[in-house]
């Protein structure tokens, strides 16, 4: 694969990943699978929200991390191991610090007030916020989380760089083993999920939180795999049929066993080991095959350039930071309408969109200190 030539279709996967962020996060609110700042009132069992907040949840950000691994590649051509990590310091670890001192509080304000009964104001929250980041009570890093892993994924890679130059054979025959059979990666998902995902469901504090750490971690080396063997990527889209047929019976599956669970059905049989494991297993097989497949379709149908592309690509890493604060505060307000909950899920993330590109194009990109947080390279 060319180190000159852009790849499109990663970017536009990298856009689209981001996009979905605001109607998986505004599903959280009503369905309450997975954590949020802002819940509706009462828990809404509808099939929409549960359906959709299981469906992104399996496979966007495992893309992400592919996305991110396939990039890390592409910079890596570009710049030695030092300089990839110094750019990963200036593009991650610094909009992580900001984004946990500046965007993060205003969120758990909200969080503390509906969920804790906190009284107090925005400035006041600031010290409880930090005395109780470590304890996650107001989810800590929040949604930043996915750059405390892209950094650690990052340092860890320059470590497998250095160890190929010295064990050149042994990774290269791991390597191959990945890459020549398809069964691999698939049963290494499954095996994670069953083993750890039963003990660590998914914290994202990168310390109790081993499923994730080793399935993110796989998702973001497999897509440095996947950018340095194009043969690889070759495959991947020659088994989409097979993919298209696998990952919705696959899902399904999963959904069904979690509905079952969710609607207090067969309660002695859903609590019991062996059903975790079967849950684990449909789990890891959607996952991975949710994500081939749609890596797959993009590399066939959305390898396009244009306007377009540009302006998403150059806006969507300020969208992943400063998405989630917009729509806490609009479903917040939202919320107090009492208004139904499909009409309030749809209207917060039309209003959402629609701050976000006002502040992007009247603030964020006027402003040179918000140009650099967010890697936009030209103000205009």
């Amino acid at each position: 694969m060319s180190t000159n030539k852009r790849v499109y279709f990663i970017d536009w996967l990298r856009i689209i990943a981001v996009a979905l962020l605001i109607p998986h996060h505004a599903a959280i609110t009503f369905s309450y699978i997975g954590d949020t700042y802002v819940y509706a009132p009462v828990r809404d069992m509808s099939p929409y929200f549960f359906i959709q907040s299981y469906l992104f949840n399996i496979w966007f950000m495992r893309l992400l991390f592919l996305v991110s691994g396939f990039s890390s590649w592409h910079s890596l051509q570009r710049r030695s191991d030092s300089g990839f990590l110094l750019e990963r310091i200036t593009k991650v670890i610094i909009p992580l610090v900001v984004g946990i001192c500046v965007i993060c509080p205003p969120m758990a304000f909200l969080r503390a007030r509906q969920s804790y009964g906190f009284t107090g104001n925005l400035l006041s929250f600031y010290p409880e916020f930090f005395r109780s980041f470590a304890s996650g009570k107001y989810l800590g890093w929040g949604h930043l989380w996915f750059l405390a892993y892209l950094f650690v994924y990052s340092v860890i890679l320059v470590f497998f760089r250095i160890a190929e130059k010295r064990c050149s054979a042994f990774i290269k025959q791991i390597v191959r083993i990945v890459t020549k059979n398809p069964v691999v990666p698939l049963l290494y998902c499954i095996v994670v999920e069953m083993i750890f995902r039963p003990f660590f469901p998914g914290k994202q504090n990168l310390y109790a939180d081993w499923a994730n750490v080793l399935l993110y971690g796989f998702f973001f080396y497999y897509g440095y795999l996947i950018a340095e063997n194009p043969e690889l990527l070759d495959r991947i889209t020659s088994d989409i049929r097979k993919l298209a047929v696998i990952a919705p019976c696959a899902f399904i599956s999963f959904l069904i066993l979690n509905a079952v669970k969710l609607y207090s059905v067969l309660p002695d049989v859903t609590s019991s080991y062996p059903y975790v494991l079967l849950e684990a297993f449909f789990r890891g097989t959607a996952e991975y095959t949710w994500v081939m497949l749609i890596l797959g379709f993009a590399r066939n149908h959305m390898n396009t350039d244009g306007k377009i592309r540009r302006y998403l690509s150059s806006s969507s890493f300020a969208l992943y930071l400063f998405h989630y604060v917009l729509l806490s505060y609009v479903m917040y307000a939202l919320l107090g309408t009492k208004w139904n909950n499909g009409l309030v899920f749809v209207m917060g993330i039309v209003i959402t969109y629609a701050l976000f590109f006002v502040c992007y194009e009247l603030i964020i990109r006027r402003i040179p200190v918000l140009r650099a947080l967010c890697g936009i390279k030209q103000a205009g």
